[in-house]
């Protein structure tokens, strides 16, 4: 079976993107639909921003990923005293073909391109495939630029990628209204199988 290549990278992104965009509509249309969360100042319909948490994220990607995908798909896959995020292995080898990190990136500071920086920094000794896999929300209209403003900042703006993107809403912090945005899924190959970083 030939390595992790960009045909690879983007179907993780494309079954990603479909299954966290189910995963919107059906929290949308648990509060349009659930009176418990009528009232209370909410008769607002967030999507799957409501329930912002990587790992919940991490798995509703495998979840994807278990169907059709051409490699087996290892979450917190212990190495080297850490633990990556994705591995994928090919049929019954011990040797992984790939291996990914996946962080959300809600726009802000530093901090956030630091956290990517560190995961990015867990895979780069590794002899295998590596990808990072990023899910951000922006305000719509303005996920290109601030996916290439993301990518600059983590030095990586001509590595090959693959974006998918969808409408949802979401409260862009503390007390602000809830506004039209898009959730994109980002996937970035920072390194072929067997190439150098």
């Amino acid at each position: 079976m030939p390595g992790f290549g960009v045909k690879e990278l983007e179907q993780i992104v494309q079954l990603a993107g479909l299954e966290l965009e189910r995963e919107d509509r059906l929290i949308a249309g648990s509060f349009a639909t659930n009176s418990v969360y009528h009232g209370h100042g909410s008769d607002l319909v967030p999507g799957i921003c409501y329930l912002k948490n990587e790992r919940y994220y991490q798995r509703v990607v495998a979840r994807a990923l278990l169907p059709a995908f051409p490699y087996r798909v290892h979450l917190e896959d212990p190495r080297r005293g850490a633990y990556i995020d994705f591995a994928l292995y090919s049929g019954g080898s011990t040797d992984a073909v790939a291996l990914g990190e996946m962080k959300l990136w809600m726009g802000t500071g530093e901090s956030d391109i630091n956290k990517i920086r560190d995961d990015m920094n867990k895979l780069a000794n590794e002899p295998c495939g590596q990808f990072l896999v990023v899910l951000a929300i922006s305000h719509r209209g303005k996920t290109d630029q601030d996916v290439q403003d993301l990518l600059k900042k983590l030095g990586c703006p001509d590595k090959p990628k693959s974006l998918y993107r969808f409408g949802t809403k979401f409260f862009p912090g503390g007390n602000s209204p809830i506004t039209d945005g898009e959730f994109a899924v980002l996937g970035v190959r920072l390194k072929e199988e067997g190439a150098a970083a």
